[in-house]
């Protein structure tokens, strides 16, 4: 097989990858509508989480009399962990089922968010933010890879931003109640109001979320068919380990591992570079609006919790609709010229989020005006480009990887963030906070060509091909590569 898929499928005997996910996804035709608003709910939580804790950053600062850098450690720890956890989450959830796994990680989170609210040190705090993060960190992976399970290929980019829409909510309201709470109660209320959130969409989740792995749903027709009850179903192998022919034969399987299967897809040099880029231009957006309501407090100090709430509104709005527009533009650049067109979104989504920081990063001193409406612009970059990368990842990867692949995004995305949050203070202290956030938004220019060499060869091949998903005939260590950029 060539190197971009380039032989052809039918005569080798084979369905495409499309054509196998179209017949997949058929069984949910009636029902992805429903499935789809219930899978949005769970990664509501997750923005919320984080939104309305930014909203209460100062006085959690002042309630424990702490310095920036020991208050911002409480946000280090969370989106760690939050990179980490997505390559244990997205692999479980290709081999075990999405539903069981939703519903576990919403109760644990419950209980940890609980604990955060009644935390009396602030490194007590740093640390329960962390075991927020370790039992939230697949919700977003779950949903996603639910829109994976029920949505044909071509209709999945806009499903990803359809599911995110929720999500991309929390920065929008998170703020306010945030603030709201936080003036009017106390920061602790904040984790408390959180707890009934997090109660309401596990009731939701377990009583009419279906599961949606192909694998477990063949699993669960088999026991109601009455059939032998250690029926399984077979998987099919997926060459998810090509590029590892350095390590030993009897090594190799240990890719196919669910431990180890999101590092597995570093072995795809387009998906290796998708997911770099998208980290830089990431945790530049993320440590934009993390240091936002400090920046407002320090530079405007008339301005009141509330009022900071309502500024980061339009932050949130930047997402939810950069949510949509970058899910529609993915699927159009796909259907109108291949899978690696996709990159093209990401690029302008890119571009974008590096004007507008600085943009941001040189008014935020001067004008509230013009340093939030650059925060609405990046809000909005940034989720272009991370949604045209999602579904990028996912296309390449395969659906039946698509919790491994959401995975490898959000670890590389939050991995990024947390390095640059531990050196955020002491850059801002170097230099200044135009200059840091400055050098972030270049950081983006320097990885831009992550994306643009897989484009440039998307272009050079020319027109839109399939992938092709190995059939347990082939070697599952075979040397020929079955990734599809174009």
């Amino acid at each position: 097989m060539s190197s971009f898929g380039e032989s052809d499928d039918h005569e080798l005997g084979l369905l495409s990858e499309e054509e196998i996910n179209n017949q997949v996804t058929d069984r949910w035709a009636k029902k992805r509508m429903l499935i789809l608003g219930l899978a949005s709910l769970p990664p509501l939580v997750i923005p919320i989480a984080s939104t309305s804790y930014l909203a209460i950053l100062g006085e959690v600062q002042e309630h424990f009399d702490v310095s920036r850098f020991e208050v911002l450690q409480t946000i280090t720890s969370y989106t760690l962990f939050t990179g980490i956890m997505p390559l244990i989450y997205g692999p479980l959830s290709d081999k075990y089922g999405r539903r069981i796994l939703l519903i576990a990680t919403l109760i644990a989170f419950f209980g940890a968010t609980l604990m955060a609210g009644s935390a009396v040190t602030i490194y007590g705090l740093i640390i329960l933010r962390g075991l927020q993060a370790i039992t939230n960190g697949g919700l977003i992976i779950f949903s996603t890879a639910v829109v994976a399970d029920v949505f044909p290929a071509e209709k999945r980019g806009m499903a990803v931003g359809l599911v995110m829409i929720p999500a991309m909510m929390g920065p929008i309201v998170g703020p306010n109640v945030g603030a709201l709470l936080g003036d009017f109660i106390g920061w602790r209320s904040v984790f408390y109001a959180l707890c009934l959130l997090v109660l309401v969409v596990a009731i939701l989740t377990t009583l009419f979320l279906p599961e949606t792995l192909e694998s477990i749903v063949k699993q669960n027709e088999a026991r109601n068919f009455e059939m032998t009850p250690d029926f399984q179903v077979p998987e099919t192998p997926i060459q998810i380990n090509q590029g590892f022919n350095f390590i030993p034969l009897k090594y190799r399987h240990y890719f196919n591992n669910p431990f180890f299967r999101s590092f597995g897809l570093f072995a795809k040099w387009p998906i290796t570079l998708a997911v770099i880029c998208n980290g830089t231009n990431f945790a530049c957006v993320f440590t934009l609006v993390s240091q936002f309501p400090l920046l407002i407090k320090e530079y405007h100090p008339s301005v009141g919790l509330i009022e900071s709430g309502l500024l980061l509104t339009v932050f949130g709005i930047g997402t939810v609709t950069g949510s949509v527009v970058g899910g529609k533009l993915a699927d159009v650049m796909k259907q109108k010229i291949g899978v690696g067109a996709i990159l093209c979104v990401s690029v302008a989504g890119c571009v974008l989020v590096t004007i507008s920081t600085i943009t941001f990063a040189w008014t935020v001193k001067y004008s509230i005006i013009v340093c939030t409406i650059a925060s609405g612009f990046t809000g909005f970059g940034g989720m272009v480009n991370r949604n045209s990368i999602v579904a990028f990842c996912i296309q390449n990867a395969g659906f039946k990887l698509a919790g491994s692949a959401t995975g490898l995004v959000l670890f590389t995305q939050f991995l990024v963030v947390a390095v640059e949050l531990l050196f955020s203070t002491a850059l801002s202290n170097a230099v200044g906070d135009e200059w840091a956030l400055t050098i972030y938004a270049l950081i983006i220019v320097v990885s831009l060509p992550c994306l643009i060499f897989p484009l440039l060869k998307t272009f050079r091949v020319g027109g839109p091909s399939k992938a092709i998903v190995t059939t347990p005939h082939d070697d599952f260590y075979d040397d020929g590569d079955d990734l599809l950029i174009s």
